[in-house]
């Protein structure tokens, strides 16, 4: 089913964290990789970019990016069935912090990511980014994308 009623919709995503000296690079790779199904960790691209924080500290910049559309769809349905009901109706409620032009951003808690729980969080997140291939879409047409999609609840809806 196409999230918006016979138009084909076209995904990709990217996931990006920092890591810091203190922390365990495979734990939260490995964290990282809970976004995507199991059938997709094994392929996963990662990149890592070295920088330095405010104070000379050495930290990494992590991406993981899901180019192909299918892979890109089968993550998005992981994360949607990883959210709860709660979390997909605060993030409709608050879409236009979530959305920009085609773009739909959600952060989760690193930490949890790295006991295997996804859950919602801005303090030292993993950052997601959904991007939705339709020319600048207004937001009540990504927002019944996103519906579609299962990342977003509307309470007014049955």
């Amino acid at each position: 089913m196409s999230p918006s009623k016979g138009r084909s919709v076209s995904l990709s995503m990217e996931a990006q964290t920092l890591i810091h000296a203190t922390e365990d690079r495979c734990k939260v790779v490995r964290a990282m990789s809970s976004l995507l199904p199991l059938d997709q960790r094994s392929g996963m691209l990662v990149r890592e970019e070295k920088l330095k924080g405010h104070h000379g500290n050495p930290l990494s910049l992590v991406r993981l990016e899901v180019r192909d559309p299918h892979a890109a769809k089968a993550a998005v349905d992981h994360i949607a069935s990883n959210l709860t009901s709660e979390d997909k109706y605060g993030m409709g409620e608050t879409l236009d912090q979530h959305l920009e032009t085609n773009s739909f951003y959600i952060r989760f808690n690193k930490q949890q990511a790295c006991l295997g729980n996804l859950r919602l969080g801005s303090e030292d997140p993993i950052r997601v980014r959904i991007r939705i291939d339709m020319a600048k879409p207004s937001p009540a047409e990504a927002k019944k994308a996103l519906l579609g999609l299962n990342l977003l609840e509307d309470h007014g809806q049955s």
